[in-house]
């Protein structure tokens, strides 16, 4: 009679080893570390988004030391593999299954390093992600200001940039759940404070907010506001950032500009409407 149930306990154990192999697939690779080298230069244009002979200098320019060794479970790759890793994964949705064969890891190597990567970037630019003083100077937010007006936003706006935020939602944590929720999107996540130029560019990015903080609190705690008033007084010119209706101007002066929401408009309100 033992000697049946452990027979039992065996083959349900193996049975759920072969389920576990069905459902995540063990898929061959060499393993190996890459070098720009490794590909040519049409596939690093249509893969990495970047010519083969720029390569070299990106990874210098972003500061991805020689050796790349991830924190939770000490993987090491060179930093060729582990930009082209980050580019590979960045350029173009895909699953880490699929990006094995290509990049030479496994999946869980690749994961770790494209996380240990982007939080690299992430601390080294933090203060360009921001808000870039250097880029964004004064020629530049006239530049911007010129743009939108001449897709019909009214010139006495000034408008350089457009206000919103977004939401990523995350799996229900075990704790501080009430933290995370939002009752707008129904769900558990983050939120993020994000300010596009015309030039196409994410020119202001902040966060993350626990997700039930809404937009205008988002702004309130930012130092957004202290920033874009610290540049009308360098530029002796006010500037303003457009925003939908989920933000509300709270004094006079806020650099904000947010649609009318009343049935009836005046003529003078009706010619800001964007």
């Amino acid at each position: 009679m033992q000697r049946m149930i452990l027979r039992l306990i065996h083959n349900r154990l193996i049975a759920k080893r072969i389920k576990r192999r069905m459902r995540n697939p063990f898929i061959p690779y060499d393993h190996g570390n890459l070098s720009f080298n490794d590909f040519s230069p049409d596939v690093c244009r249509h893969h990495f988004r970047f010519e083969r002979e720029d390569l070299p200098r990106l990874r210098r320019l972003l500061g991805i030391p020689d050796i790349v060794k991830t924190k939770r479970n000490g993987y090491v790759f060179t930093g060729d593999h582990a930009l082209l890793v980050l580019l590979r994964r960045m350029a173009y949705p895909a699953r880490w299954n699929d990006l094995v064969p290509q990049l030479r890891r496994s999946k869980s190597e690749l994961s770790e390093v494209f996380n240990h990567c982007v939080l690299l970037l992430c601390r080294r630019f933090e203060d360009k992600l921001f808000w870039d003083r250097t880029r964004l100077n004064a020629a530049k937010l006239t530049e911007y200001a010129e743009a939108i007006h001449r897709k019909g936003c009214p010139e006495v706006l000034n408008v350089i940039g457009f206000l919103d935020g977004t939401f990523r939602p995350c799996c229900r944590p075990d704790d501080a759940q009430e933290a995370i929720f939002s009752g707008h999107y129904r769900g558990h996540g983050w939120k993020f404070q994000a300010v596009s130029t015309p030039d196409g560019l994410i020119s202001h990015l902040d966060g993350p907010y626990p997700g039930r903080v809404n937009d205008q609190g988002m702004v309130n705690r930012s130092t957004l506001l202290e920033l874009i008033k610290g540049l009308q007084d360098a530029n002796d010119e006010d500037v303003s950032l457009y925003a939908d209706a989920g933000y509300f101007m709270a004094h006079e002066g806020v650099p904000i500009v947010v649609p009318y929401c009343r049935a009836r408009l005046t003529k003078e309100q009706v010619s800001l409407v964007l």
